[in-house]
């Protein structure tokens, strides 16, 4: 059994879990909601860690820059760095179009498990009717294959 830590609220219960996947039950609905955590948080760090490494690559030709005269000799030159701060430059730009697509699709897959929930809803009422008001046996050629 998953360990979890659980914050008890007037309509809802939040639930954390050692797998670190999260659960919301509304007490008036008696609706559950899981959200996968660990993967968005991955993607997250990542993008965070993506833009640091560009931005030292900044700091770092910015501080050569200001020193040049003292590296000139090893081969460096201004349109080495010049490059380097346009690719590092263009990089944070790339990933901050990845952490908007990645909102987009957060809000997307959203609206589709409510879509879902709703979709659920709804069989789960046609199919209720169905078993209360036919025998088992009939329940197939409604496209119910339930055994009880």
């Amino acid at each position: 059994m998953l360990s979890c830590l659980s914050l008890n609220q007037e309509n809802f219960v939040l639930s954390a879990c050692k797998d670190m996947k999260i659960f919301v039950t509304f007490r008036d609905h008696n609706l559950r909601i899981n959200f996968l955590l660990p993967f968005y948080l991955k993607l997250n760090d990542m993008s965070k860690t993506f833009e640091n490494n560009a931005q030292k690559a900044l700091t770092m030709a910015s501080g050569i820059k200001q020193h040049l005269s003292e590296v000139a000799h090893l081969g460096i030159k201004t349109e080495g760095l010049d490059k380097l701060e346009a690719e590092a430059n263009k990089a944070i730009e790339m990933i901050k179009e990845v952490d908007a697509l990645r909102q987009e699709a957060s809000e997307k897959l959203q609206k589709a498990n409510e879509q879902l929930a709703d979709v659920k809803e709804l069989a789960m009422g046609y199919r209720q009717t169905i078993k209360n008001n036919f025998p088992m046996e009939q329940w197939e050629r409604f496209g119910i294959s339930d055994k009880r």
